[in-house]
């Protein structure tokens, strides 16, 4: 039974040996082509892996300033609200506009109204924690307040950091983004030492 399996495996291995060994010359050009395509395909591979780590370290660049600013309500009273500026990059943010918005689960954050009352302008804030304030009047509007910050980066990008959280870029500056009509009255914020 064995020599009967050797015979069938024989019998289908013979024309391939004889194959190879009549083109060995030629067969050797094919190894040598299929080698140059593996090296193609490595190098294309590490192109494409290097262009994509360019792309995410650029993006990661760009936003890294912004990734570091965030503000939240420091102390609430019935007249008036501290909010918190952390910038914890090291250089400043410019055209700051720091809104009470509406805090919900269910959708994104919105500033309150159309009304400045609830608005700070900063023109600039400082590197640290810095400290403004804003109306604290909304009390009664039966809603849980968040705080929405709208700035200019060093390198000029606008960003937008929501209610919720979350950060993004704009394509306007903050005044444009909120649609605001001058004269605004820009002031400097509490810079915690």
């Amino acid at each position: 039974m064995l020599n009967t399996h050797a015979i069938i495996i024989f019998t289908f291995m013979n024309p391939f040996f004889h194959f190879y060994l009549t083109n060995i010359s030629w067969l050797g050009d094919i190894a040598t082509w299929v080698s140059g395509l593996g090296i193609l395909a490595t190098f294309i591979i590490g192109f494409v892996q290097i262009n994509n780590e360019r792309k995410f370290r650029k993006q990661k660049e760009r936003r890294e300033q912004a990734e570091r600013i965030s503000a939240f309500i420091f102390k609430e009273t019935s007249n008036k609200t501290t909010v918190a500026l952390l910038n914890l990059s090291s250089e400043p943010i410019y055209e700051v506009i720091v809104s009470i918005a509406v805090f919900d689960t269910s959708s994104a954050s919105r500033p309150v109204a159309d009304s400045r009352q609830y608005t700070s302008f900063l023109s600039v804030v400082p590197p640290g924690k810095s400290f403004t304030h804003v109306d604290g009047s909304y009390h009664g509007m039966s809603f849980h307040p968040s705080i929405e910050i709208a700035f200019k980066d060093v390198k000029g990008k606008n960003w937008i950091r929501t209610g919720r959280g979350v950060l993004k870029e704009i394509s306007k500056s903050p005044v444009g983004y909120y649609k605001l009509h001058h004269p605004l009255t820009w002031h400097l914020p509490v810079h915690e030492a």
